[in-house]
């Protein structure tokens, strides 16, 4: 592959902005990456200290990220895959 066509990698500065990270405790072993990356996207963009918070599940995550939205500058989600869908087996679903 040539690369040709992938977008650079960059980062802004957003030093002085303040950032909600919200993302679920599903998946654990896959969510607790997604917010490491994005605590370190963050850092790398002037972003010291953004609020993270976590929460069981996806459902939750618009409802804070909303309530985020009104006090902050920028909110970001994270969350993994679903039940069935790469994640731990549904209720009930054998294995």
């Amino acid at each position: 592959m040539s690369g040709q066509g992938r977008p650079e990698d960059t980062t802004v500065d957003a030093s002085g902005l303040t950032l909600g990270i919200v993302c679920t405790r599903w998946n654990a072993e896959i969510t607790d990456r997604l917010l490491e990356r994005a605590r370190a996207a963050a850092e790398a963009c002037g972003v010291a200290e953004p609020v993270v918070v976590r929460v069981a599940g996806a459902l939750e995550i618009p409802v804070v990220a909303q309530r985020l939205a009104r006090d902050l500058d920028a909110v970001r989600a994270a969350a993994g895959p679903g039940p069935g869908r790469g994640g731990r087996p549904r209720r009930g679903d054998p294995g």
